[in-house]
């Protein structure tokens, strides 16, 4: 899965989870919106919580939960 990280409109990085849907990445501090690529902005699919992150330290654990629309 890949996720978006955005500043406003800006994008400012694309991440790609593993195999185990983890990732790591780092990005500077402040808000961030965070997407899932490929699935439209408040579309039914790809919705994900929390949908916006703040960063204030260097490294932290984020967990999203993602609805794919798999029923």
């Amino acid at each position: 899965m890949k996720l978006r990280f955005l500043r406003g409109t800006t994008l400012v990085a694309t991440i790609r989870t593993d195999v185990h849907d983890r990732y790591r990445i780092r990005l500077p501090r402040g808000s961030y919106t965070v997407r899932v690529a490929g699935a439209p902005a408040g579309g039914p699919d790809g919705r994900i919580d929390p949908a916006a992150v703040r960063v204030r330290t260097v490294w932290r654990d984020q967990n999203f939960d993602i609805d794919t629309g798999i029923r």
